[in-house]
């Protein structure tokens, strides 16, 4: 995950939350799907890597991440946004990839 920030003030107290990789599907090797970010800069980026291993093949639809911020340090309540979303990703057994584009079958 990359946050940008576009606005002119830094974004507080930044949450990502993520629930596209359902534990039955997916195994959690490294990086955490809810992640706090303490403060990011006007005009940066902040990135957050996540890694997955399937437990299953096939089609997956993949959908938004949450972002919860603050825009100030005095805010009452925090901001919502979401990622770009995915959308529907194939996921193919390492033999059956190899068996279709190995250049040498």
């Amino acid at each position: 995950y990359t946050v940008h920030n576009v606005g002119s003030a830094a974004a507080l107290e930044v949450e990502i939350s993520d629930n596209s990789f359902h534990p039955d599907n997916f195994q959690h090797v490294s990086g955490g799907m809810n992640v706090r970010i303490d403060r990011v800069p006007p005009n940066t980026n902040v990135s957050h890597t996540v890694v997955v291993r399937p437990r299953k093949f096939g089609y997956f639809n993949f959908t938004s991440a949450e972002v919860l911020y603050r825009r100030t340090e005095d805010a009452p309540r925090l901001q919502i946004a979401v990622s770009s979303a995915p959308g529907e990703g194939l996921i193919v057994s390492y033999r059956d990839y190899a068996k279709r584009f190995s250049s040498h079958v």
